[in-house]
């Protein structure tokens, strides 16, 4: 099995703070559904001592601060779940690219124009539909070689 390092970026990513892993690998709603998730946690665990406190003295609060013990496991979780979804997203994605990568590249003998045409129109790093005039695909950055 090969190394997944994209997936272990975007694993610690989402570990840094829940849901930038899947806006690494572009699933918007996963993403938002993630940072929304820790954020109504965060705000329904934190004492509202607390938070009467922080809107009075801002971050300068939680410096002197204790945090519950739910609080900080239920965050740790959330980060761990997070940075488990982000590295099975971005594998999920890889297999779905070369399944669609396998399928597309035109065997010898093929007459099929369609099949050939689709396949100058993907990116052959991550087969999602490219502009033919950027020397680069917009969605993972591969640069094209020059053909000049």
């Amino acid at each position: 099995m090969a190394l997944n390092r994209r997936g272990i970026l975007a694993s610690a990513l989402s570990f840094v703070y829940p849901g930038l892993g899947q806006l690494y690998r572009r699933a918007w709603v996963r993403a938002v559904a993630w940072i929304a998730l820790a954020v109504a946690i965060a705000y329904l665990l934190t004492p509202p001592e607390l938070l009467t406190a922080f809107e009075e003295q801002g971050l300068a609060v939680f410096e002197t601060a204790t945090l519950p013990m739910e609080l900080t496991v239920a965050l740790l979780v959330i980060r761990v779940l997070s940075a488990i979804d982000a590295y099975f997203l971005t594998a999920a994605q890889a297999a779905n690219r070369d399944a669609a990568l396998a399928d597309d590249v035109p065997t010898p003998g093929d007459t099929d124009t369609e099949t050939v045409d689709e396949a100058a129109a993907t990116c052959p790093n991550c087969g999602r539909e490219i502009d033919e005039e950027l020397d680069f695909c917009p969605w993972c950055t591969y640069e094209f070689e020059n053909e000049e």
